[in-house]
């Protein structure tokens, strides 16, 4: 029997910081589908907006295939009120995997709900409704000045859904910006490439697991993992596993876990105990990810480390998961195990590279692969 399954999602936070808003602008979104499918219906959000937002019209091409319209409830455009999720309709497709999905979008009022993970986006900079245009263009003194890409932020789009067979999963990757960055996440999408399971990013960057952001300009690092679990986890479609890869920004955003407010490994292990507790009520398979080194970073003091490496203990040891993704061991150097190795290290002395997050993602696969084999 058929269900729906997302073929790619993303974790809604709060653009006020880093977004034009798309008051009044058009936006183009292309991805693969990971999945066969025969239909397609497209998940939007306004879960972090304070007002409401129109789409005033979309459309869809798979692949090369002319557009098809998109309408909610049988009309060609909508209103999304703010701290609501709606559907469009859903639409027939003959969906193959790797087949390219392309989804323009017209807005009206500012779009302050969505996230950017690895999809670059085309947002027309000239104000108007370009989904039936031949492309964001309006030549004016022989310049063109309607369009521009981007890579973040993607607005208004949660997930896009297909009908797949039975046996199709989706596995959601829930963590901070080591995930929403995509370096490990998006090569282990293309490992499980012809599995019947699609991997779904649903990282924010700054997020923390056990507190909101310390001050509303740090909106965008998003509520806390914990408020956040069931609605950009659980409740994702087709979902049978989820990664738990959160902690980092926890520890190194507090002063040290002796000063008031500080965070201990033993509350962060609660905390991923009492997820990975929710998953297995849902009969959800669920991983943990012990967190990677970060002494270099600016803040990080040996405290931190202590608390990291207790943590680390815990998840190792512990029964609670149906296995451990130890990026710690990945990516640490071997003579100095603090530290990320610097083949890995994208730089900062956080966030993997290219091959730190290649590492990780074969890691990941080997661990993931056996669980859906």
């Amino acid at each position: 029997m058929a269900h729906w399954v997302s073929i790619w999602g993303q974790a809604h936070t709060e653009l006020r910081m880093f977004t034009p808003g798309f008051d009044g602008n058009t936006m183009l979104l292309t991805v693969p589908s990971q999945l066969d499918g025969s239909r397609l219906r497209i998940r939007f959000s306004n879960r972090e907006g304070k007002n409401p937002y129109g789409i005033v019209q979309g459309s869809v091409h798979i692949g090369n295939e002319k557009a098809r319209p998109l309408s909610f409830s049988k009309k060609a455009s909508v209103e999304v009120p703010a701290g609501a999720e709606i559907y469009s309709d859903a639409l027939t497709a003959d969906l193959r995997e790797h087949d390219l999905i392309t989804i323009r979008l017209a807005f009206s009022g500012k779009v302050m709900s969505g996230n950017g993970i690895e999809v670059p986006v085309i947002k027309s900079s000239k104000k108007g409704n370009f989904v039936d245009a031949a492309q964001f263009d309006c030549l004016m003194r022989g310049k063109s000045e309607a369009y521009h890409e981007t890579i973040r932020p993607i607005a208004a789009i949660s997930s896009i859904e297909v009908e797949a067979a039975d046996n199709t999963r989706a596995l959601v990757c829930f963590g901070d910006s080591i995930t929403q960055q995509s370096k490990w996440v998006l090569p282990l999408t293309q490992m499980f490439s012809g599995s019947s399971l699609s991997v779904i990013n649903k990282g924010i960057g700054g997020n923390r697991m056990l507190k909101d952001p310390m001050f509303k300009a740090m909106g965008m690092y998003g509520r806390r993992a914990l408020d956040r679990y069931d609605r950009d986890a659980l409740q994702e479609a087709g979902v049978a596993a989820v990664v738990l890869a959160l902690g980092t920004n926890d520890l190194g955003m507090c002063r040290g876990p002796q000063y008031k407010g500080g965070v201990t490994a033993k509350m962060l292990m609660e905390g991923n105990a009492e997820m990975a507790k929710k998953a297995r009520r849902e009969g959800l398979k669920v991983f943990c990810a012990t967190v990677t080194p970060r002494t270099g970073v600016f803040g990080w003091k040996p405290e931190h480390e202590a608390e990291r490496l207790k943590l680390n203990s815990m998840i190792r040891s512990s029964e609670l998961f149906d296995g451990v993704l130890d990026f710690d061991k990945i990516l640490r150097e071997k003579n100095c195990p603090e530290v990320m190795d610097m083949r890995y290290d994208s730089g900062d002395h956080l966030h993997p590279g290219t091959l730190g997050g290649q590492m990780m993602a074969e890691h990941a696969y080997d661990i993931l692969r056996d669980a859906f084999s």
